[in-house]
């Protein structure tokens, strides 16, 4: 799964620690990513290998590498409408 936009990466931390989630990371049955356009909010690097979340720099209204379209079987994505122009909000999508 994949937080896009993800900010300071609250709703993946509570994700990963959802019990069932962190179980499934630990026995590598699931990876846990996170990405916004800016690194600077993320927790630092020990909360995220703890929690097992993967990050990178990427601006959602910018093409995806092509190596991980596709990849994900849950995107989440939300208020980013708060950030974008109306003109963005497809090429988001």
């Amino acid at each position: 799964m994949i937080d896009l936009a993800a900010g300071t990466c609250v709703w993946t931390l509570d994700l990963a620690n959802d019990p069932a989630v962190r179980a499934r990371v630990r026995s590598g049955d699931l990876a846990v990513h996170a990405c916004d356009m800016t690194l600077a909010k993320f927790p630092s690097e020990d909360v995220l290998k703890e929690n097992g979340i993967r990050v990178f720099q990427q601006d959602v209204t910018k093409p995806f590498p092509q190596e991980i379209l596709g990849t994900f079987d849950l995107v989440h994505l939300s208020l980013v409408v708060l950030a974008l122009e109306p003109k963005d909000w497809e090429r988001v999508l």
